[in-house]
């Protein structure tokens, strides 16, 4: 099958997926964005692609983060992930942003691919099972006593 036949199952995949996927060039830039980094990012689409984070306008903290990650994958061809947080209505969002080189033919990293998933509820019920079980217990969960 040839890449023109592909290509369009792919982007059905991704413009499904309830993760957000983008996928990056050398000089950093946006070849594609799925509708749900529009929601990460605040940002339409449209404006998004073709641009880096920064003039794309994706916050500062942001951009120094991820331009850091993407260029360690294609310097180290190696994937990799990292934590964010983005302010929502009434409290901040994490995500989970894993990076992922695309190899070329010439075993060189043409671009990277990132998928963001959403972390806020499993890091909400991580906080709260470490409180209710340090109020049971007395106990941090690493055995520590937490009470006088």
């Amino acid at each position: 099958m040839n890449a023109d036949a592909i290509e369009p199952r792919y982007r059905l995949l991704a413009e499904n997926s309830p993760a957000a996927v983008m996928r990056y060039d050398p000089q950093l830039r946006l070849t594609y964005a799925n509708p749900q980094a529009q929601e990460i990012a605040g940002i339409r689409v449209a404006d998004l692609r073709d641009k880096t984070n920064r003039e794309a306008g994706i916050p500062e903290h942001l951009c120094v983060l991820w331009d850091e990650a993407i260029q360690e994958v294609f310097r180290a061809g190696q994937p990799t992930e990292l934590d964010f947080e983005v302010a929502g209505e009434n409290t901040g969002r994490t995500f989970r942003f894993k990076l992922v080189p695309e190899i070329g033919p010439a075993a060189v990293v043409n671009h990277v691919l990132g998928i963001a998933t959403e972390t806020t509820a499993t890091r909400e019920n991580l906080r709260l099972r470490t409180e209710l079980n340090d109020r049971v217990t007395g106990h941090d969960l690493c055995g520590r006593r937490s009470h006088a």
